[in-house]
């Protein structure tokens, strides 16, 4: 009788054993999940943020080139009254 209760008592243990590590396995799956969504939101707004540069960069250099003239035959019109560079409408 004793020692049906020590193998009840083993076989219980086993049992908790195996649910302690199918829980294990479940919380590392779901922390690896976690920081899978965390990279891809990190590496979504590092792409945002690059864009927004690119977009900066853009818009400095077109600011840029109306301040020396170097827009192009537009801004040489503009600057000159709606004439180009040989004073041809």
């Amino acid at each position: 009788m004793c020692l049906l209760k020590d193998e009840e008592e083993e076989g219980e243990k086993e049992h908790t054993r195996e649910e302690e590590e199918e829980e294990e396995e479940e919380e590392e799956e779901e922390e690896e999940e976690e920081e899978e969504e965390e990279e891809e939101e990190e590496e979504e707004e590092e792409e945002e943020e690059e864009e927004e540069e690119e977009e900066e960069e853009g818009k400095m250099k077109e600011e840029s080139d109306k301040e020396t003239g170097q827009g192009g035959e537009e801004w040489g019109m503009e600057r000159n009254g709606g004439e180009d560079e040989c004073g041809v409408e």
